[in-house]
């Protein structure tokens, strides 16, 4: 079995960027790796194959967790969200727009914007989880 297109993608933009990061060259993590350095220019332009091997082997030498190089949202990373991307759904007195959805463990965050409309009014029988506001202006009355 072959590691999947978006797979090789993602190991290839993470292993660039840590390399870079570091001021390391193909041949130094080569070196550190035990990988070969046609190996890993093919890697980071996604045309190679890695295997678990590889993979346990970039982890080692770079000294990051293998979720690092493997995950499309790398810890310390930024995600914009432009407003004209999300859809808003629209209450009695509030607009809600989402904006991230975070799921580390059993852990869930999810990111709402939420405009609360002047003197509006928003009933709810609650839903699931806890709920954390920010009142960036004005005031807000719950």
């Amino acid at each position: 079995m072959t590691p999947s297109s978006s797979v090789r993608q993602t190991l290839a933009a993470n292993l660039r960027r840590e390399r870079n990061r570091r001021g390391l060259s193909l041949s130094e993590l080569s070196r550190l790796s035990r990988i070969g350095k046609a190996t890993l220019s093919q890697l980071e332009s996604a045309t190679g194959n890695p295997t678990i091997e590889t993979v346990f082997s970039l982890s080692r030498a770079l000294d990051l967790p293998i979720s690092d190089l493997l995950e499309t949202d790398p810890s310390g990373s930024v995600t914009v969200v432009r407003a004209a991307d999300t859809e808003v759904l629209s209450g009695e007195g509030v607009d809600l727009r989402p904006l991230r959805r975070i799921q580390t463990g059993g852990l869930i965050v999810e990111v709402y914007d939420q405009q609360v409309r002047t003197d509006g009014r928003q009933a709810s029988l609650g839903h699931a989880g806890t709920e954390h506001t920010i009142v960036q202006s004005g005031r807000l009355d719950v």
